[in-house]
């Protein structure tokens, strides 16, 4: 009886060193499951898409001179929003705010560009002021990183 258990013991070490090398079975199979898993872990985070942000936002002309201005005078105002590639953003809501305008609301057009006209700005009687700018566009996010100097 104490043969057959000794055959026994002696005929699963025999199958537990089935492996590559000494390496055991069990070890083996973790190994390929652990590999193939990291595998497809890989190959779909190969397919995740950067996520869209507004890039840039700019305007035309820079800064606005109003030494001069009459009470009456008008300034335009282009601003212009892309995204991390570069590309225009239509439809992108752009709220202009500060120096005398309140939220003041326009989109953008297929060059991403929403254009102001006939603003009338006032200082105050303070020398410098800003024009704040705010940029929403749906699937980008926000962006409030444009401030337009007005000097007076």
């Amino acid at each position: 009886m104490t043969h057959k258990i000794w055959d026994r013991k002696r005929l699963f070490r025999m199958n537990r060193k089935g492996g590559i090398e000494g390496l055991p079975l069990e070890l083996m199979i973790i190994v390929i499951v652990a590999t193939l898993g990291t595998a497809i872990l890989v190959g779909w985070m190969g397919d995740v898409e950067e996520p869209k942000s507004i890039g840039n936002v700019s305007a035309e002309p820079g800064y606005l001179d109003i030494t001069n201005a009459t009470s009456a005078a008008t300034f335009n105002l282009t601003i212009s929003v892309t995204d991390n590639d570069g590309a225009p953003i239509k439809d992108a809501v752009v709220i202009i705010s500060g120096c005398g305008l309140t939220h003041v609301v326009k989109e953008t057009d297929s060059k991403g560009e929403a254009k102001f006209t006939n603003l009338s700005l006032s200082l105050n009687g303070a020398e410098k002021g800003y024009i704040n700018v705010h940029v929403s566009a749906n699937g980008y996010g926000d962006n409030d990183s444009l401030r337009v100097t007005v000097v007076g």
